[in-house]
């Protein structure tokens, strides 16, 4: 979901060359001179590339099955379509909507191939459905115990599977019934406390609107995809915890916190 915001980045700036380009050669020039040709053709082949990844980034988005990245790339995708109006970018809603055009044949293909997986994800039916609805209340259930327990203290980043087993006392039958709520935000609030649960949202908070002041006051094309990054990191916080918990998804959430909100 974060690549394709990169990827579209990189497209948003390749015609952005090509509009500069018109400007230092013109249609008689381009005829002319082999060099002008050679130039466009690049940037053709480059685009061309561009439109490979995003299939590629498409179809891993969706067979990932993961229904929090769906929604999350979903919102950061408006936010980045909201900029660019606000902005008013020349074209730049233009390229959105063929971008967003060439992303829905990809997924319809895509859907079309294992229709019945999508189906039976998208509508939470099915018994392993079901019991993933029934673990994740669980979850939400154990951390709102933890959090009365240790309301100011936490029990420790890092802590919140221990602290099922140890000051719970629940026993569960498989060692994966012990999980991590899917919820950044109450995730921190377990862990390090109501008071560190809600440092590690104003965090969140001041950097989403450095984001969008950034976003919103130059035409930029890293300032733009920056913001819906974060915005799709943003909301896949509300629906999981590995931002919060895997090495990997913590150094993914940081990076894009300082690519949205750094100078």
């Amino acid at each position: 979901a974060v690549a394709l915001f990169v990827a579209f980045g990189f497209y948003l700036r390749a015609y952005e060359r090509i509009r500069q380009g018109f400007a230092t050669w013109t249609r008689e020039n381009v005829r002319r001179h082999r060099e002008g040709r050679a130039w466009y053709a690049r940037q053709a082949w480059h685009i061309a590339g561009l439109l490979g990844v995003q299939a590629v980034l498409v179809c891993g988005l969706l067979l990932s099955f993961s229904r929090s990245a769906w929604v999350g790339f979903l919102a950061g995708w408006v936010a980045v379509l909201i900029a660019l109006l606000v902005l008013r970018w020349p074209r730049a809603w233009q390229l959105w909507a063929k971008w967003t055009a060439f992303a829905g044949v990809v997924a319809t293909l895509t859907i079309l191939a294992v229709p019945q997986a999508f189906v039976a994800r998208s509508a939470g039916e099915g018994r392993l459905e079901q019991q993933s609805l029934n673990v994740r209340q669980q979850q939400f259930d154990d951390a709102y115990d933890l959090l009365a327990r240790e309301p100011l203290r936490g029990v420790g980043y890092g802590n919140m599977v221990v602290a099922i087993r140890d000051r719970l006392g629940t026993f569960r039958e498989s060692v994966h019934d012990y999980q991590p709520v899917h919820n950044i935000y109450l995730l921190s609030s377990v862990e390090l406390g109501i008071i560190g649960g809600v440092v590690f949202l104003a965090v969140c908070v001041l950097a989403l609107q450095e984001a969008i002041r950034r976003a919103f006051s130059v035409r930029h094309w890293s300032r733009v995809t920056a913001l819906g990054a974060f915005a799709c990191l943003l909301v896949i916080g509300l629906f999981d915890h590995y931002l919060w918990t895997l090495a990997v998804g913590v150094s993914l959430f940081w990076f894009v916190v300082g690519w949205g909100s750094g100078e």
